[in-house]
C-alpha cells in the first residue's frame, strides 16, 4: 500500500498520484470568516486556541478484525496567531498568520486477536499570508512519530514511522526537505528536492487544510487545489466540496466557547452548532475514502467558521477516527 503524508494524520490516508489542476480555476478565498470583519484581506490581530476530543468508531461490517481503543487523554489541539517576521521565515518586517496543530493519540490496537499499544504524536506549523494573498504559505513543517496500518489485506500489521519534513516556498516554487528518523522504513523522497510552480493557481499547504475553508464561502462550495505531497515528490490535486449542511449536537456541558468581552470573558457551553460538512479527497479515479470536515456555518454566532468536527476513515475500512471540539478561545487584540 502506498503511504502518504497528506492531511492531518498520515496513517489514516492513502493517496494516488494525479495530474495538477488548472491555474485558471477561480480562487475560493473570498472572506476572512475567522475574523470579526469578514472583508479584511491583510493579516489582522487574532489569537485562537481549540482542543478536540478523539474517538474511534469501529466498522462492524469490516472484514478485518481491527479495533483501536483510545485513551481518554488523546487529543487534537490547534492554535492561530500572528507572526512578526525577523527574516528567518518569510520577509523581514512583514506579518504572517501562524497555524499550528498538535495530535496525540495513545491506546491499544487489537489486531487479529493480538493487542499492541500505540502512542502517536504529530506537530505541524504553517506560516501564511492573509486572505488578499489567498493564504499563500511561506513555510511549513511536520514532526511525526506515528504508525500506519500496512501490509496485505490478509496480513495487516502496525508499522511505526518517525520523520520530519519542511516545505520552504520561494515565489511559486517549493523546496522540500524530508528526514527519516527511523531505520525500519525507506523513504524514496528523503533528502532535499525542489518542485517548480506548485502554487501557480489554487494552492493550499497540507498543514493548512484544517484552517483554509474558514476563508471560503461554505455554502455550495466546490473547488479543487494543489498541495505538496512530500513523499511522492508531487503537488497532488485535492477536491473540496460541500456534502451537506447539518447540526452537531453536544452533550450537556461537554463543549465550551469563550472570548474577551470588554473587561469580562464571554463563555458559554455549546448545545448545538450548525455546520457545513465538506468532503475532502484526492482528485483521482481511485481517490480512496473521503475525509469529512465540518466547519461552523457562516451564520453561527461566536464560532468564526472554525472546525467543529472531523471524521477520518482509517485505512482498509476498519473504522473512523472522529474529532469533536471540546473548547475554544478567540481574541482579536
Amino acid at each position: 500500500m502506498k503511504k502518504s503524508f497528506l492531511v492531518l494524520i498520515s496513517f489514516i490516508i492513502s493517496a494516488a498520484v494525479v495530474a495538477g489542476c488548472s491555474s485558471a480555476a477561480p480562487s475560493p478565498f473570498n472572506r476572512s470568516g475567522f475574523l470579526e470583519q469578514k472583508n479584511v484581506r491583510y493579516v489582522a490581530p487574532v489569537y485562537e486556541t481549540c482542543s478536540y476530543n478523539v474517538t474511534f468508531v469501529k466498522n462492524e461490517k469490516s472484514v478485518h478484525n481491527v479495533d483501536f481503543k483510545l485513551d481518554e487523554n488523546s487529543y487534537l489541539k490547534t492554535e492561530l496567531s500572528v507572526y512578526e517576521s525577523d527574516g528567518a521565515i518569510g520577509e523581514a518586517g512583514k506579518s504572517y498568520y501562524l497555524f499550528t496543530t498538535e495530535v496525540s493519540l495513545a491506546g491499544d490496537c487489537n489486531l487479529n486477536g493480538e493487542t499492541k499499544p500505540f502512542n502517536t504524536g504529530v506537530l505541524t506549523k504553517v506560516y501564511f499570508d492573509g486572505m488578499g494573498a489567498d493564504l499563500k504559505p511561506v513555510y511549513s513543517e511536520r514532526t511525526a512519530k506515528t504508525f500506519a496500518l500496512e501490509g496485505k489485506s490478509s496480513d495487516l500489521k502496525l508499522v511505526d514511522h518517525d520523520y520530519f519534513y519542511a516545505v520552504k516556498y520561494e515565489g511559486d516554487d517549493a523546496k522540500v526537505t524530508l528526514t527519516a528518523n527511523d531505520s525500519e522504513n525507506v523513504y524514496s523522497a528523503a533528502g532535499t528536492y525542489a518542485l517548480e510552480k506548485v502554487s501557480d493557481g489554487n494552492y493550499i499547504d497540507n498543514e493548512l487544510l484544517l484552517f483554509a475553508p474558514r476563508a471560503m464561502t461554505l455554502t455550495s462550495l466546490s473547488t479543487s487545489f494543489k498541495t505538496v505531497d512530500a513523499l511522492s515528490k508531487t503537488a497532488q490535486t485535492i477536491s473540496l466540496t460541500l456534502a451537506k449542511e447539518e447540526t452537531v449536537v453536544f452533550a450537556a456541558n461537554s463543549s465550551v466557547r469563550s472570548s474577551p468581552a470588554g473587561s469580562e470573558v464571554f463563555s458559554e457551553y455549546r448545545t448545538a452548532c450548525s455546520v457545513a460538512t465538506l468532503k475532502l479527497e484526492i482528485a483521482s479515479d481511485y481517490p480512496g475514502a473521503a475525509q469529512s470536515l465540518s466547519f461552523a456555518a457562516e451564520s453561527e454566532p461566536h464560532e468564526y467558521q472554525r472546525l467543529i468536527k472531523a471524521e477520518y476513515p482509517a485505512t482498509y475500512g476498519v473504522g473512523t477516527f472522529v474529532f469533536t471540539i471540546k473548547d475554544s478561545y478567540i481574541s482579536f487584540n
